[in-house]
């Protein structure tokens, strides 16, 4: 995907990445840990491993901008990936079946095509009959969903508008506003496959970590998942206590079955606001207990705990950073064709605003930052 215009003026607006292509132009001080990453994780992902990571930073600090370089990075290595955004209007956790859901609508596959890809519902039209083979001999993913990918694989010719294939579609997507009679189903098909599952209380754990296994399953090297705090504070700070419990509780029981190796070929990042550990010690100790560090304030990034700042080099509290992130925003207004005056402009506040940035308090700094380098350019 390339860069335009409209990326640099919502960069001047919102401070962060619009897409991947965008992190990638303007991805600073990450360097190191991406090539660790590349190097370590995903060669153990691919060789059926599982890997968890909790990514504190506050508000504004460039948690986003990490994970899309992350999926970006993945997804060219030849991982599928799915980024999954947690606010107060997407609760990925708030249960098993929400969470399985997410990842049908989020999840993206490579294409041998660098920076496309494409969707949960092409991946299955887009199998081979060698790979529908290994599938149906495979004992990793539950009979239901199983069964109900070879079926849309089957009847994928048909109209979208037709019932077999609607129902299918959404049987696989879990469309909650959708019901299907599996009986009338089988009545309306032909060559389905027995039995046709469907999502619900009772199944929701086999059908996640059957999604989460998938792509792995039919040859791909495996699933990065990329979850996203958004906000300032823990999304759902403000929700009843019974909700939040149920999304921790969620949480540990995916992290539980990483844990003994029920979820091969798979690694999940959860990027977390700054209040996120403390809200888990408070609401179900045994998840915080899962996720905190052993020894206190050491700096690792390979721990399940880890803070942006120490994935970081220069450190954000160095000029050299915000010099080199305002110059890679004014070489993407270059590319863009920017006039000149504008980009002496942008030049003109990264010599005075670099130190500044540096040495400010705000948790938002390099937000901030980003916001004022790209306005001088686009206005």
């Amino acid at each position: 995907m390339s860069v335009t215009r409209d990326d640099l003026i919502s960069l001047a607006s919102y401070g962060i990445p619009p897409n991947e292509s965008v992190a990638e132009e303007l991805s600073v001080a990450l360097g190191g840990f991406i090539s660790s990453w590349k190097k370590e994780t995903l060669p153990f992902i691919q060789a059926g491993g599982a890997e968890l990571r909790f990514l504190e930073a506050p508000y504004g600090r460039g948690k986003t901008h990490l994970l899309m370089v992350m999926a970006a990075e993945a997804r060219k290595a030849g991982f599928a990936t799915a980024f999954i955004q947690c606010s107060q209007g997407t609760k990925p956790f708030g249960s098993l079946a929400d969470t399985y859901r997410s990842l049908a609508s989020s999840i993206r596959f490579p294409t041998h095509t660098t920076g496309q890809s494409y969707n949960y519902l092409e991946s299955i039209a887009d199998l081979t009959p060698d790979q529908i083979q290994i599938l149906s001999s495979s004992k990793k993913i539950t009979p239901g969903l199983n069964n109900l990918i070879r079926s849309c694989w089957k009847n994928r010719m048909l109209s979208p508008q037709h019932y077999v294939h609607s129902s299918l579609i959404a049987l696989l997507t879990a469309d909650p506003y959708r019901q299907v009679s599996i009986r009338q189903l089988y009545r309306a098909g032909h060559g389905l496959q027995v039995p046709i599952g469907k999502l619900g209380k009772r199944t929701a754990m086999a059908w996640l970590r059957g999604i989460l296994i998938y792509p792995q399953v039919v040859g791909l090297k495996g699933l990065v998942i990329l979850f996203d705090e958004t906000g300032a504070d823990f999304h759902l700070d403000r929700e009843p206590m019974g909700i939040k419990r149920e999304h921790f509780a969620n949480l540990r029981h995916i992290i539980d079955h990483m844990g003994v190796g029920n979820i091969p070929g798979c690694s999940i990042t959860y990027a977390v606001a700054a209040n996120f550990l403390e809200s888990a010690f408070s609401i179900l100790p045994p998840l915080a207990q899962r996720i905190e560090r052993s020894i206190p304030n050491s700096r690792n990034f390979r721990t399940i705990w880890c803070d942006l700042d120490e994935l970081t080099e220069p450190g954000i509290d160095t000029e050299a950073f915000f010099l080199e992130l305002g110059q890679r925003i004014i070489n993407l207004g270059t590319k863009l064709g920017y006039e000149q005056r504008h980009l002496d402009k942008a030049k003109e506040k990264l010599a005075k605003e670099a130190l500044q940035y540096s040495r400010s308090t705000s948790n938002a700094s390099v937000r901030t930052y980003i916001k004022s380098i790209a306005s001088a350019i686009t206005r």
